[in-house]
Order: C-alpha cells, then structure tokens, then sequence
C-alpha cells in the first residue's frame, strides 16, 4: 500500500503541490500524507481530471 501511495504521489506531484507543503504523519511504522491528499490518493478516479 505504500508503494502504491508514494507511486501516485510521484506521478501527481505538481497536484500535490498545488495543494501546499506535503507534511508525512507517522502512524506506528505508516507513513500517511495529509488528510486532504489521502482522500484523492483513496480515490484516484478523482484526480485524473485536474485542471
């Protein structure tokens, strides 16, 4: 699941940074983006469309 998460935000990185500083949050040994990114990534159908 990390690989696929660091993946897309690898591939979306300029929306990623449109949306501000990525701030990685330590959950036990998980890394998690901020809340706002982890619905897009959760929902990858969401961010194709960009503009």
């Amino acid at each position: 699941m990390k690989l696929i998460v660091a993946t897309i935000l690898k591939q979306m990185q300029l929306a990623a940074v449109d949306r501000g500083e990525i701030r990685p949050v330590r959950y036990g040994i998980t890394m998690a983006p901020p809340t706002d990114l982890k619905l897009k990534v959760l929902k990858p159908m969401e961010i194709a469309p960009l503009r």
